[in-house]
């Protein structure tokens, strides 16, 4: 059993980065999970861009472009969620 999920995960991530004055890393969730309270939990945590799976290597190519072209216009703290 993993020590933490992905969404504890990405939490402790951006409370190191906030602490640091780091800038923001671009965090993928590609996950199992396809609940709204899922997505929202995403969300709130600061998971960027939500995959579910099954995907293709395509759909990642595709949501990976999205985050590119929405991170540049809205800066690095954005979200894409899918």
């Amino acid at each position: 059993m993993p020590v933490m999920n992905g969404f504890d995960s990405t939490t402790a991530i951006r409370q190191l980065e906030f602490g640091e004055n780091r800038a923001p890393v671009t965090i993928i969730a590609l996950t199992g999970l396809d609940a709204r309270e899922d997505r929202k939990k995403a969300i709130a945590c600061g998971i960027n861009v939500f995959l579910t799976k099954p995907v293709s290597l395509s759909q990642v190519q595709i949501e990976l472009d999205k985050w590119e072209s929405s991170s540049i216009n809205i800066g690095s703290s954005g979200s894409a969620l899918s």
